[in-house]
């Protein structure tokens, strides 16, 4: 899956790391913060499936999520289905 920008303002940027020689490319994560009532904030982007796991999650492959901290989450994460292709902020919670 690769990042895609969402046309929600203001976009918040995390700059990719330095490439690796020999690694395959890294590209900036534009997505946006959001700031809860109750306190505490989330940061959101929008990824866009390719054709390869379209078809495999047509097909019932689960989505798979991997967190890189010895398997043990830093932070509470969620997942979600964007309602617009190009906005995060109209979202359908899973779970």
């Amino acid at each position: 899956m690769l990042p895609i920008e969402p046309e929600d303002r203001p976009l918040t940027i995390f700059k990719a790391p330095p490439q690796r020689e020999g690694s395959p490319p890294i590209v900036d994560l534009a997505g946006i913060t959001v700031g809860f009532p109750h306190g505490g904030s989330a940061f959101y982007s929008l990824w866009k499936p390719s054709a390869e796991e379209l078809a495999a999650l047509s097909a019932g492959h689960p989505v798979m999520i991997g967190i890189l901290n010895n398997g043990q989450p830093i932070m509470p994460f969620e997942v979600s289905v964007a309602k617009s292709k190009t906005t995060i902020l109209d979202y359908t919670p899973q779970g």
